[in-house]
């Protein structure tokens, strides 16, 4: 005699079943999970691992998030790892450089920054003493695919940087790329620590417009290149962990 419960559950299993086929919208994952149903009646001279209890686990049913149900396979501890190593690989690289030329108050033709803000002792056309503590400098700054400041521009760094500590070299950046190349439309958003000594390192992607419409990764910064305080070149490694487009 079949167990009604039993029952319900394979039934529910072949209505599962009927409704998968064809491309489907993401959804609900349905796991079926030994010993997520409880336990059935004793049967004997059975023992379940580790115990003398000789109740079987009933197979139960597990209703997970849309990163289980995929696109109507179920779920499996195969797909859920897959689903964990795909996080921590970009769905997006992009490499670009961008060049920074300071105003030094004799070259405001070929400047694409600017000291905004200084301390006390400072002013605004030499970066202050201090590991330069206090000044905050806003750029427009070309971005290249190359490292030649003289290649086409595919879009603009805006924004801008503070020196943000008196005893080390180190900065705080908040700017975007604004891309008005024909491969690249719209802008991303980047935000943080910038300590200068290290070789590399790295600052948020924390929003786009356009082709990168609320992405979100990391970019990894290297300064590629510099002529005392007046120009310096950044190399940018963009990885995006989260694309809409």
């Amino acid at each position: 005699m079949v167990d009604p419960k039993n029952a319900i559950f394979l039934s529910s299993i072949k209505a599962i079943k009927s409704w998968i086929g064809g491309p489907r919208p993401p959804r609900p994952g349905i796991c079926v999970v030994p010993g997520h149903g409880g336990l059935g009646p004793p049967i004997p001279g059975h023992r379940r691992p580790g115990t003398d209890d000789p109740r079987p686990p009933r197979p139960g049913i597990w209703v997970g998030g849309g990163a289980y149900g995929g696109m109507g396979m179920g779920c499996s501890a195969t797909n859920t790892r897959s689903r964990i190593l795909s996080r921590h690989r970009p769905c997006k690289r992009l490499i670009f450089y961008f060049h920074d030329i300071l105003y030094n108050g004799h070259n405001s033709r070929n400047a694409t920054s600017a000291i905004v803000g200084a301390p006390a002792w400072g002013n605004t056309t030499i970066l202050a003493g201090q590991n330069h503590f206090g000044n905050v400098v806003v750029f427009d700054d070309p971005i290249t695919l190359d490292n030649n400041l003289h290649s086409t521009p595919v879009g603009q760094a805006q924004g801008f940087y503070l020196y943000d500590k008196k005893n080390i070299f180190t900065s705080w950046l908040g700017f975007s790329f604004v891309f008005n190349s024909t491969q690249h439309k719209g802008s991303i958003n980047f935000a943080g620590a910038d300590p200068l000594m290290n070789k590399t390192r790295d600052i948020s992607v924390i929003g786009g417009t356009g082709d990168f419409f609320m992405s979100r990764g990391v970019a990894t910064l290297m300064t590629d290149a510099f002529e005392g305080e007046v120009y310096f070149r950044l190399r940018v490694d963009v990885k995006l962990y989260e694309c809409w487009s």
